[in-house]
């Protein structure tokens, strides 16, 4: 193993003790990324591994009569101070590409 990859896994050894999920993928190209299992035995050489992404979140709250929506981190921030001309407050998740960039 070299330090490059070793620097690349740390991150990754780290989110399974963690518990957090991980991903890993072939290095073929057009190999589809596949959940790593919890109890996994060995990380192979040939594959490559991520800490799976988070979909972002936030609520765009939207106004009438042309005025500029707002974006908020979170549901509390979209709802505090509204003022009259509020609309409505829209949920966004992200939903992830399958693949990431390189």
């Amino acid at each position: 193993m070299t330090k490059e990859r070793a620097k690349h896994l740390l991150p990754v050894l780290q989110a399974i003790i963690d518990g957090k999920p991980v991903r890993h993928k072939s290095f073929f190209k057009g190999s589809p990324w596949q959940d790593l299992p919890e109890e996994m035995g060995t990380l192979y050489a040939d594959h490559r591994y991520e800490v799976k992404p988070e979909p972002r979140e936030f609520w765009v709250v939207t106004f009438a009569e042309g005025l500029a929506d707002t974006v908020h981190r979170s549901r509390a921030d979209a709802y505090d101070g509204q003022v009259a001309h509020w609309l409505e407050c829209i949920h966004v998740r992200e939903v992830a590409e399958e693949e990431t960039p390189q």
